[in-house]
């Protein structure tokens, strides 16, 4: 008899496979060069503020290499890491979104001040200690809910734009807030399962001292699989999203 129990809704994502081909082939040589490249960029970090372009241009290099691995994956789950090379194209399509990035998140700060201002000032303006409090929890937590709400968009907008490599698919809001709404459980179960993968590949390697050594190399590998699940999430939607556009079209006809 066949189940009647729900379909996960990561279960025709194929995780498992998806992260076990990522550890195939010569991937130890792959993870070892992104490690290099995120601890140089730490090492350089650290050593002064005047290397920050240094930081920049490496992790412009590391962030490319995510959206080559988002995109092989989207085309192919049981595709192994991306090969290192085609600086070029790595530097600007990582750069390219860090900028993206920058202004984005700086407009989601600019809204985050302003409701803070307004709070503050209703407040102060109130004089029942109670309801003063309350109006801080509020916005408090209302920052916190468009925190998470960009924070998951801004993740598939990634996406779209490694998918189709230009700037006004960075700026999709409307098509990857639609391609969410249509699947939302799908969608935010890989956005959090991407979130553990690389608080996993932070915690993991610093409960160990040696561990601590290997932290770059596994934070790299944290990335690239975060990468590959937020891929394979958009690409596992684009047929069910294709067919309801050709349903509309024969409707229309």
């Amino acid at each position: 008899m066949k189940s009647l129990a729900p379909k996960s809704s990561l279960e025709d994502l194929h995780v498992d496979r998806l992260l076990r081909t990522l550890l195939s082939d010569d991937w130890i040589f792959k993870t070892g060069v992104g490690g290099m490249l995120v601890a140089g960029s730490i090492v350089a970090g650290l050593y002064s503020y005047m290397c920050i372009p240094i930081v920049v241009a490496l992790w412009a290099l590391i962030i490319g290499y995510s959206l080559r691995c988002m995109r092989y994956k989207m085309m192919n789950p049981d595709c192994k890491l991306p090969d290192w090379g085609d600086w070029g194209d790595l530097f600007l399509s990582g750069i390219t979104w860090v900028a993206l990035q920058t202004f984005l998140w700086v407009m989601i700060a600019g809204i985050a001040f302003g409701i803070m201002i307004l709070c503050s000032a209703y407040a102060i303006g109130t004089k029942n200690p109670v309801e003063s409090n309350i109006d801080v929890i509020l916005g408090c937590l209302l920052i916190g809910f468009i925190y998470f709400m960009f924070s998951v968009l801004s993740a598939y907008l990634m996406v779209n734009f490694a998918q189709e490599e230009n700037t006004g698919a960075g700026m999709a809001f409307r098509k990857v807030a639609r391609r969410i709404l249509a699947e939302p459980l799908k969608y935010l179960s890989a956005y959090f399962l991407a979130v553990g993968i690389q608080w996993a590949s932070f915690i993991v390697p610093c409960i160990t001292i040696v561990g601590v050594f290997l932290l770059p190399s596994a934070f790299f590998i944290g990335q690239a699989a975060s990468a590959a699940v937020l891929g394979r999430a958009w690409a596992s939607t684009a047929s069910t999203e294709n067919e309801g556009d050709k349903k509309k079209l024969d409707k229309a006809s």
